[in-house]
């Protein structure tokens, strides 16, 4: 039990230590498309509400009451780009960046449409981030024609917030 403690101890010492940093996001595509994230107070319990309570993040409801989740607390930012790489190949790269703590985990989408041919998929899954901003990327055949994106999940905190991917959708011409 005491190996565990200092395991937790060890990951939320480096949490913060990432979070303190100030870490932005990188270099990243100059064409990428960018939408806020939102803390879903409506969701939260036990010791994340608290925290949130505590951080001011989830005011409670106008006319007074104990009801959370009417209004949404910023959480931080969500992007993606597409670019083409040729062949009908689309390279989709989509990351967040976390304004309320590090990111313990990510659970993602992404879909895609080529409005030319009709054609259309999705990808995603959940990934440990312990760390922030994340981001990735993924070459994907959508054969030639217009093609849309957009990622779109939920970012959980480390402190036990969850947050929602408000859906940035980007556009991109593939040859």
């Amino acid at each position: 039990m005491n190996i565990q403690r200092t395991i937790l101890v060890f990951v939320l010492v480096i949490a913060l230590f990432v979070t303190q940093q100030g870490v932005a996001l990188g270099d990243g595509p100059e064409s990428r498309t960018e939408a806020p994230m939102v803390l879903q107070c409506d969701q939260l319990t036990g010791k994340a509400l608290k925290y949130a309570k505590e951080h001011n993040l989830c005011p409670s409801k106008q006319g007074g009451g104990e009801r959370y989740g009417e209004a949404v607390g910023d959480c931080g930012l969500s992007w993606i780009d597409i670019s083409d790489i040729g062949g009908g190949w689309a390279r989709f790269q989509y990351g967040v960046n976390s304004s309320q703590g590090a990111i313990a985990k990510i659970d993602y989408i992404v879909s895609w449409n080529n409005w030319d041919t009709g054609g259309g998929a999705n990808f995603g899954g959940t990934e440990w981030v312990w760390g922030n901003p994340w981001s990735a990327s993924r070459d994907q055949k959508t054969n030639a024609g217009f093609v849309t994106g957009t990622l779109g999940g939920t970012v959980t905190l480390w402190w036990g917030g969850t947050c929602a991917i408000l859906n940035p959708t980007d556009e991109e011409r593939i040859e």
